[in-house]
């Protein structure tokens, strides 16, 4: 049974469509329309789903059915929902552009990435459609060769800054206990690990497809989706209630320009036509296997960001970007029942 995470697990009681209060009284910012539909849908699979109105930061639903229901607590690899980032930096630092043609294969050290679904090379749009790890490895590899830093490890100082600067490897300050803030390893650490000051970036390039040491939130990749959706900030994410308050506003490194490239490249279409945006796909591990996407609605004036993480439980067939359509469906039908509800009381 999905379980709502509100206040570290304090019930809640209906308000309104806008907001939840809790048993101290405390107005939140969930949406209960969303809420109840994100606990229904999960009900019988084991996940998350976590929404943030971009313009405010205003969480707008946080559901878990995963055994200990805290979505705030829960780290994994990030997988396909990363690459994009490894593309946005590579881009940043002008290693590549738009039109760069990568090769299919990623062949270093012993280490291999096949991508067969393309034909001797890709840009960056070939590669964002086909998901093409083989690309997101060579925009590593070329941000951690960078002429323009001393050396290696420069380049991995100022990678991190970059990825930082959108609230990733780092709690984002949720009005809530038990945020987790994922993992970005330093590159000390990195030291320790290959015991040299001088690794390589071979040694770490599974970081560049999500499936290395870099670990990752919920909250976190749906708050990316929202700096994509904002072009390039965010708001502090809360649920609790701010009228009147000051909101902090985070600055990302990366610029407008390249959030627009990848916001185009992010535009799906939901059953009715209209435009949202979304990333990801299944990560596979040994032991186990999970989806995750993130995205955003409406592509133009956005007003929610979503992420959903669903286990696979061996099966591999459960879709966490279906479950994203449905969503957005409901949500665009929510939205438009409110205004008919308003039209309607204003005669």
């Amino acid at each position: 049974m999905a379980v709502a995470v509100v206040l570290s697990c304090v019930s809640c009681t209906h308000k309104s469509n806008d907001t939840q209060q809790s048993e101290k009284n405390d107005v939140l910012t969930l949406d209960t329309c969303l809420q109840s539909f994100a606990d229904f849908a999960l009900k019988d699979r084991s996940g998350c789903i976590v929404a943030i109105d971009p313009n405010t930061g205003e969480i707008k639903c946080m559901s878990s059915s995963k055994p200990d229901g805290n979505v705030l607590s829960l780290e994994f690899a990030p997988g396909r929902v990363y690459q994009p980032i490894q593309a946005m930096i590579a881009l940043e630092e002008r290693v590549i552009d738009s039109t760069t043609q990568l090769p299919a294969l990623f062949a270093m050290g012993g280490f291999k990435l096949d991508c067969h679904s393309s034909r001797g090379s890709a840009d960056f749009r070939t590669a964002m459609e086909q998901m093409n790890e083989a690309y997101f490895a060579h925009c590593f590899e070329r941000t951690l060769n960078n002429r323009r830093y001393a050396d290696v490890q420069s380049a991995y100082a100022s990678w991190i800054e970059y990825a930082s600067s959108m609230g990733l490897g780092k709690p984002l300050g949720v009005d809530m206990e038990n945020e987790a803030g994922g993992s970005i390893p330093s590159g000390e650490e990195y030291a320790r690990k290959f015991r040299t000051s001088k690794w390589k970036p071979i040694n770490v390039i599974h970081d560049a497809i999500g499936k290395g040491d870099i670990l990752v939130t919920p909250l976190q990749i749906a708050n990316l989706a929202a700096i994509i959706a904002n072009r390039g900030y965010y708001l502090t994410p809360h649920i609790m209630l701010c009228e009147g308050k000051e909101l902090t506003k985070n600055q990302s490194r990366i610029s407008p320009e390249v959030y627009n490239l990848m916001a185009d490249l992010m535009k799906r279409e939901v059953k009715d036509g209209s435009d949202y945006c979304s990333f990801g796909g299944t990560l596979v591990n040994s032991d186990d296997s999970y989806t995750v996407y993130m995205g955003y609605y409406p592509a133009e004036n956005p007003c929610i960001a979503f992420c959903c993480y669903l286990d696979n439980e061996g099966r591999g067939g459960l879709d966490a970007g279906l479950l994203l359509d449905m969503l957005v469906d409901h949500y665009e039908k929510n939205i438009e029942k409110e205004k008919q509800d308003n039209l309607d009381d204003s005669f």
